[in-house]
């Protein structure tokens, strides 16, 4: 218990009385003016992480909050792919939906697959972007003498096509999830 109260920096003189006639008080450091509140107890017990540099692109202003949760998900490997299946003991061979050379995984299915490169193709050729969009990485990187609304309209298109890429993904697994049914029957 004494660790807990020395971790919280709250102050045992104040929080324990000898004499029984005075009535008891805490008075917790954390909050600016010594009051106990969920939040400051909150703020203190979590552990503050940095934050990465891609969590700024994604819950921009500019994207809706339900696209940025999907997005997160599957940079954080959230989502179902043959690769993650693998990965936690299923047996089954992987393949990308679109071009069939490379592994089922986000990385190769975004950035990687000849289909996605040429979907990130037009985009960089439409805002004359001269970096590479080999990945998330790179693609968050924008031209210096870009205005603000470029710079958002850059951020919805990345965001906006990792989605489409996603999206096409599960439409072509479901087709083929389709087909297999069909010529079984």
């Amino acid at each position: 218990m004494a660790k807990i109260i020395e971790a919280a920096r709250m102050d045992l003189n104040n929080t324990l009385k000898v004499d029984d006639e005075d009535d008891d008080y805490m008075v917790w450091c954390p909050d600016h003016n010594g009051t106990f509140s969920v939040n400051s107890t909150f703020n203190e017990v979590r552990g503050r992480s940095n934050e990465v540099e891609w969590c700024s692109f994604i819950w921009s202003s500019v994207i809706h909050p339900k696209v940025s949760a999907s997005v997160l998900k599957l940079i954080r490997n959230g989502l179902a792919t043959e690769a993650r299946a693998q990965s936690i003991g299923v047996s089954l061979a992987s393949c990308c939906r679109a071009c069939y050379n490379g592994e089922d995984y986000v990385t190769y299915i975004l950035w990687k697959c000849s289909f996605a490169q040429v979907i990130w193709q037009w985009p960089r050729q439409k805002f004359k972007c001269t970096k590479s969009t080999g990945n998330l990485k790179q693609a968050m990187r924008v031209e210096k003498d870009w205005s603000p609304l470029i710079k958002q309209m850059w951020t919805s298109t990345v965001v906006g096509g990792m989605m489409a890429l996603w999206q096409q993904r599960n439409s072509m697994t479901l087709l083929i999830h389709k087909l297999l049914t069909v010529i079984n029957l």
